[in-house]
């Protein structure tokens, strides 16, 4: 058995497009995602407003007693808020949609339920979808404020930021 043995290494196309000058920068490349995004800001307000109804209905048909079912229904709606409310230009929002997730997911891990937490959640992102009309910045700090300790009132101490979990 003999014969010669040829070694071939493939050649990396992303090393060559590297070495090529041209191309976009960095900076460029965030610009242009970021005037993408922007195109969709009014799409994504839209969305916020059609999932702040679909969590308002769902909230008013609570029972004051824990309810499992109804309990992942609205963690599944709030969870659709968090990204969308961001791109719709409501950073506030998204934090206030993150803290009712960490709160109903520790109500689901713990097996416990406050309706007022939930209730105060949900006022508060009702508020925080009209940001311009709760007047002063710190009016909004306030309510992000309250809502941080409505959650340390609970035991529910604030996660690293993370999407929410699945289903």
């Amino acid at each position: 058995m003999s014969g010669v043995v040829q070694f071939f290494t493939p050649q990396n196309p992303l090393k060559k497009a590297l070495k090529t000058p041209g191309g976009v920068t960095a900076g460029e490349a965030l610009a242009k995602a970021r005037a993408n995004l922007d195109t969709l800001e009014d799409a994504c307000a839209a969305e916020v407003d059609l999932i702040l109804e679909r969590l308002t209905r769902t909230a008013d048909r609570w029972p004051v007693e824990r309810d499992d079912a109804r309990l992942e229904a609205l963690y599944g709606v709030t969870k659709t808020l968090i990204g969308i409310a961001a791109n719709a230009k409501l950073p506030e929002l998204d934090r206030a949609a993150f803290s009712l997730c960490e709160l109903l997911d520790a109500f689901r891990t713990r097996g416990a339920w406050d309706m007022e937490a939930v209730v105060v959640h949900v006022q508060s992102l009702l508020l925080l979808r009209r940001p311009e009309q709760l007047g002063d910045k710190s009016n909004v700090a306030a309510i992000l404020l309250g809502l941080k300790q409505v959650r340390q009132r609970l035991g529910v101490s604030a996660t690293a930021r993370a999407r929410p979990k699945a289903g």
